[in-house]
């Protein structure tokens, strides 16, 4: 390593190395341009360092050509002058193109900074992502206190009468929220029609928005009709409702929560955190699952969770942390002359939680992600609430 120090005395720089004006006013002797300079008062020194590319020619070059042959990353500068540094250590800090020639004016931009510096901090910020609250997998609640089992007020709404037209007709789409390329059938006033709009994403949101309770409905989507974005879930007021192209808009923003029925995966503020997928193998025992033409759609705002389920299977819970928001069912769709049916089920108002209940969700939070059947029949409790503890009841 060769260690220069600075000079008073003009000299020819090479891409090897830079210097910056003197801090000292006291002339320094120098013997020849490749000899060693000894400066009278050494505040500033300049380590050497290779440069990025090929070993620069013996020919003094530009400044120009040394910021390209050299690159912001080819030397730095070790400055220890107390008034920059405030009398702390040495600090560390890259060589600008104003460093190499004191008479230039120019500033650094991209064009200065080296291609893979750029991918690297384009690559930087695609994985700075987080994660969204409304994933199940980062509340123990949702995945150790039952979260994967069939709720008993899901069967419990099941097992109700049919509701008469005017109440399913208060709970279906809002005629008067929607994208303009969307209508509700005269003829079907639970169903509504996107027109044949290209480069179009167009949403609706159904009539009411949930705060508290639990509910059902029933969404017809005939996969023929779905195309490449076909998303369905719950939205604030404030959520878009039209966007040029074909993306899945619900989820998209912290206004949305969507689940994407084509790719099996949910999105939440989407923009800047990840999806997630849904359902999970390990809840309906299949690597690969079609959403089939109807499904459920199940709302429990006093716990503050959204899931789904079909005919055959409970498929989980795929949002969570909806308490204290006002949400309506909404659908996003591509398909030129689609039709989606929402058929509301019924709801049952907010009532307290069994106090058998509150024990068993406190043992099983407190046994954590330890938690298996055969530790809980280990536990020192009477094999029938062990079976309650295991929701075999």
């Amino acid at each position: 390593m060769i260690i220069f120090g600075c000079s008073s005395t003009p000299t020819p720089l090479s891409p090897w190395l830079a210097a910056t004006p003197s801090h000292t006013t006291t002339p320094a002797s120098t013997t020849t341009s490749s000899a060693t300079v000894t400066p009278s008062t050494p505040r500033r020194h300049f380590v050497l360092l290779p440069p990025p590319g090929p070993s620069p020619s013996s020919t003094p070059t530009t400044s120009t050509s040394r910021n390209r042959s050299t690159g912001v990353s080819g030397m730095v500068a070790f400055d220890n002058h107390p008034r920059r540094n405030g009398g702390t250590s040495t600090s560390l800090r890259p060589l600008l193109s104003e460093n190499i020639n004191p008479s230039s004016s120019s500033s650094l931009t991209t064009t200065n900074i080296p291609r893979s510096q750029r991918r690297g901090n384009s690559t930087k910020s695609s994985s700075s992502r987080c994660e969204s609250s409304a994933n199940p997998s980062h509340h123990p609640y949702y995945t150790l206190d039952g979260g994967n089992l069939r709720p008993y007020k899901f069967d419990t709404i099941l097992s109700n009468p049919p509701l008469d037209q005017e109440t399913l007709e208060k709970h279906s789409w809002n005629p008067e929220d929607r994208s303009l390329n969307i209508f509700v059938k005269d003829d079907d006033r639970l169903t509504f029609h996107r027109h044949p709009v290209a480069q179009s994403t167009d949403c609706i949101r159904g009539k009411i928005g949930y705060s508290k309770g639990f509910h059902v409905w029933k969404i017809t989507w005939p996969q023929r009709m779905r195309g490449t974005h076909a998303v369905i879930g719950l939205a604030t007021k404030a959520a878009p409702l039209h966007q040029v192209g074909y993306v899945s808009l619900i989820g998209q923003n912290p206004e949305s929560y969507g689940w994407d029925i084509i790719r099996n995966k949910c999105y939440n503020d989407g923009k800047i955190t990840n999806g997630w997928n849904f359902p999970s193998s390990s809840t309906i025992g299949e690597t690969s699952f079609t959403v089939p033409d109807s499904f459920y759609c199940i709302l429990d705002m006093d716990d503050g969770y959204m899931a789904f389920a079909t005919d055959t299977k409970f498929l989980g819970i795929a949002f969570c942390d909806l308490k204290g928001k006002k949400l309506y069912p909404i659908v996003s769709a591509v398909w030129g002359h689609c039709e989606v049916t929402m058929n509301y089920l019924g709801g049952l108002d907010s009532e307290p939680r069994a106090l058998m209940d509150v024990c068993r969700r406190t043992i099983r939070m407190q046994m954590n992600k330890s938690i298996t059947n055969l530790r809980i029949q280990q536990l020192p409790i009477p094999p029938i609430l062990q079976k309650y503890v295991m929701y075999k009841e």
